[in-house]
């Protein structure tokens, strides 16, 4: 899946998400507006649960599958990592607001 993709929720999360983006797209001005999409934050000792079942699973040395199908399933980003992108949407001054 590629930034330019076509939505395509698959569900009543996706779709819930979808639609306040285009809540937010529909009030575009007199404000700019800037959406993130972080879909895997996680910090340390696998504070974010999906992660916890993996942490597990090493440290008992329980074998974990790694991106069946050929590609990634997850596309986790460290806590500092979001803050990081989040100030620098916030403060950037010659960005193209979408």
């Amino acid at each position: 899946m590629d930034e330019d993709d076509p939505p395509g929720p698959v569900n009543p999360y996706g779709l819930t998400k979808h639609l306040a983006e285009q809540a937010v797209r529909a009030y575009r001005w007199p404000f700019e507006r800037t959406s993130l999409r972080y879909f895997a934050p996680y910090g340390r000792r696998g504070s974010n649960p999906m992660f916890q079942h993996l942490e597990q699973a090493i440290l008992a040395g329980i074998p974990i599958e790694v991106g069946r199908g050929g590609g990634s399933e997850l596309n986790p980003i460290h806590i500092d990592d979001a803050v990081e992108a989040t100030v620098r949407a916030m403060t950037c001054p010659t960005c193209r607001r979408r």
